[in-house]
């Protein structure tokens, strides 16, 4: 599992690298960020959800400034911004179709799940490859947040 902190689409192979370089100078010494899964949730809409996730607690107000120091780094390569403000989540399925929808919702929201703390310590430049059973990622890069000045 993974929390997207950006999705970027298709990126040239020499862009990754400066990626790379741009997010270690921004974000490397940023500080571990602790979390904790709190509830289950959807995006769409109710008779099609799309996207079911894990929210999250704990210090998200930490993990939004990450996504922005991210942010602020891709527009240098010429990535536009996210549109929607940033949801802390964990994606834990994908919907394909609208069959059974409301079935599957009403389960979603009728199960309780049992919280987990985990400690956020590096970020990793991910590829994702999409098969018709789903995506496979491969870490592409690591960068660790632990170090540095701005460590708490």
């Amino acid at each position: 599992m993974h929390i997207t902190l950006k999705f970027m689409g298709d990126v040239e192979e020499a862009d990754l690298k400066r990626l790379y370089e741009l997010l270690t100078s921004s974000i490397c010494g940023f500080g571990e960020i602790f979390l904790m899964t709190e509830k289950t949730g959807y995006f769409g809409a109710r008779n099609f959800p799309q996207v079911l996730w894990l929210g999250l607690t704990g210090d998200t107000g930490r993990l939004a400034l990450l996504a922005e120091k991210i942010e602020s780094a891709t527009k240098k390569l010429g990535v536009g911004r996210e549109k929607k403000k940033f949801l802390p989540h964990i994606t834990i399925g994908r919907v394909k179709s609208a069959q059974n929808a409301n079935f599957l919702i009403a389960k979603l929201e009728e199960s309780t799940i049992q919280p987990f703390q985990f400690v956020v310590d590096r970020v990793f430049i991910k590829q994702s490859i999409l098969k018709p059973q789903g995506a496979l990622y491969n870490n592409l890069y690591e960068i660790p947040l632990k170090g540095g000045s701005d460590e708490k």
